[in-house]
């Protein structure tokens, strides 16, 4: 068994607790048994279909994989300023195909956590190789650090932002992606929202979201 700590709204809190006593009654565990029902539940649903594109404004993201070099590189040239950190995992073997010698590295059994800190400028290169000794898109550890913004990745196109998020450095962001994939929008977001495309060629939905 675990304990997992969760905050959820009071109205949430008081409707839940209302339905564990009339299913379960007030004994002791009544509130864990029902809380594992919920878990299990959620946890066992049918996988939705992943969007084609999604972005919202905590920046969390998902692109089409194969624009990840291009999502990069464009973030890298239009947001960071001048220096960035990029680390990334790396078999050892394929190490002396760098165009230049890391930072600083981390051995672990059969890889290296590789770490390198650069001029804007010369990171579009570094990318590149990279993408040409693995694909991007299939690099699961791969961290951009630059101007307070971390940014993660877990491959397959899915990306999260984290730091200082002013309205105009999510709108930044937003129009590459949007650049990137060739899609227009046509209204200003909302604070809090989500933009997904389901499929290519669908209409792209904008959700405003609660806080």
């Amino acid at each position: 068994m675990v304990k997992i700590k969760v905050d959820i709204p009071e109205s949430v809190n008081k409707t839940f607790k209302k339905r564990v006593a009339i299913k379960y009654g007030f004994h002791r565990g009544a509130l864990s048994a029902a809380a594992t029902e919920a878990f299990r539940s959620w946890a066992e649903m049918k996988k939705p279909v992943d969007p084609y594109f999604y972005v919202d404004s905590n920046l969390s993201i998902e692109i089409d994989p194969e624009r990840t070099l291009e999502f990069l590189k464009a973030l890298v040239s239009d947001v960071a300023s001048k220096e960035l950190e990029i680390s990334f995992d790396m078999d050892k073997k394929d190490i002396a195909g760098l165009p230049r010698k890391p930072t600083s590295t981390v051995q672990f059994n059969r890889s290296l956590l590789v770490i390198y800190k650069l001029k804007k400028q010369d990171a579009a290169q570094l990318l590149e190789k990279i993408n040409s000794l693995k694909p991007l898109k299939e690099i699961f550890s791969l961290m951009l650090e630059f101007d307070g913004l971390k940014l993660i990745t877990g491959g397959e196109g899915c990306f999260s932002i984290h730091g200082a998020k002013e309205k105009s450095l999510v709108e930044k962001i937003v129009a590459i992606l949007l650049k990137i994939h060739n899609l227009s929008l046509f209204e200003s977001l909302p604070e809090h929202f989500a933009l997904i495309l389901e499929k290519p060629n669908y209409e792209l939905e904008v959700i405003e979201l609660g806080r």
